[in-house]
């Protein structure tokens, strides 16, 4: 290829690196949102999440108490590293395999987050793409 052609492919290609830049940007702000709003008790709810950049969760699903209760900005780099390794062709799984987290979403468990975590950060995905859309087009 050469003159036109290469122009198209460049531009092609810098589109999807932009495109990919903004999804990242956007799943993370997602993915943080979901930990801000996980309610705290002992801990071990919010310290449990984690990111799989393959799609595929964890083999640990079940357990009552995470190893380690760690802060929300330990959460949120461990989230963020696996979000960083995405190749964005396969879904990115955010998790959590506390076993009372599902009460805490759906049975409103938690007064602290009785509409959940997931669903009221998910319901805000147009916001976090808007805000990542901006940010990339300010680099």
């Amino acid at each position: 290829m050469s003159g036109f052609g290469d122009e198209i492919l460049a531009a092609g290609t810098a589109a999807l690196e932009e495109a990919m830049q903004i999804t990242r940007i956007a799943a993370g702000n997602l993915c943080d949102n979901v930990i801000d709003r996980t309610p705290v008790l002992t801990g071990n709810l919010r310290s449990g999440w984690r990111g799989s950049e393959t799609g595929e969760g964890g083999t640990d699903f079940g357990i009552s108490k995470v190893a380690a209760i760690v802060p929300a900005e330990v959460t949120k780099a461990n989230v963020r590293a696996a979000l960083s390794r995405w190749d964005g062709y396969k879904p990115f799984l955010l998790y959590n395999d506390v076993v009372y987290g599902p009460q805490i979403e759906y049975d409103g468990w938690s007064a602290k987050a009785p509409e959940g975590m997931v669903r009221i950060s998910a319901a805000r995905w147009p916001l976090f793409v808007q805000d990542a859309v901006r940010q990339v087009g300010d680099m």
